[in-house]
């Protein structure tokens, strides 16, 4: 028995050790969560006292940016200088121009057009008054059994024609010698 006290002793002083190297490797470990958790507190405190300074800096920022932006006019007047002045005034003074003799030259083309209008008109009104006016001539002489030509010369100059027509036709060597001479005749 003996053997087996001294076994149960050993077993014992083993299991007594192993407590208090389990009981320091937990107290170790206790103390390493403690200093863990310390340390993620403090990361903690660090990281919300770090959110809370970036708010203030954006918050800053942001009142900054509405200030400036505030600052910058609606409106930028733009400063010319003489020569563009100048240039700009003899723009508009030729856009002026250009508009001036566009309307006169649609005023000229409407005019052109009414007057050719008119004249047509006004033509052909003449023509037909003097058609209308030999024909009241002419049945007036036809009332009093007038004539202007006698009927027997009209005939006669109608039967010469013919004839002058048919020679030219038959002898147009002479004919030709002859319109020369008639057209030399009228000519003086």
């Amino acid at each position: 028995m003996d053997n087996t006290e001294q076994n149960g002793e050993e077993l014992l002083q083993r299991i007594v050790e192993s407590c208090k190297t389990n009981t320091e490797s937990t107290i170790k470990t206790q103390e390493s969560l403690e200093d863990f958790t310390a340390l993620l507190l403090e990361c903690e405190h660090s990281l919300r006292s770090g959110f809370a300074l970036n708010e203030e800096i954006f918050g800053v920022q942001k009142k900054i940016l509405k200030e400036t932006i505030s600052q910058i006019p609606q409106m930028i007047t733009a400063e010319l200088s003489k020569d563009s002045l100048k240039i700009i005034n003899s723009f508009n003074r030729k856009s002026n121009f250009v508009w001036i003799v566009f309307g006169v030259v649609l005023l000229s083309l409407l005019t052109i057009l009414l007057s050719g209008n008119l004249a047509l008109k006004w033509y052909a009104e003449s023509i037909r008054s003097k058609s209308e006016l030999r024909q009241e001539i002419l049945s007036e002489f036809e009332k009093d059994g007038k004539q202007l030509y006698p009927k027997n010369d009209v005939q006669q100059l109608e039967n010469n024609t013919k004839l002058l027509r048919k020679w030219i036709e038959k002898n147009p060597k002479d004919a030709e010698k002859f319109l020369r001479f008639k057209d030399g005749y009228e000519a003086r």
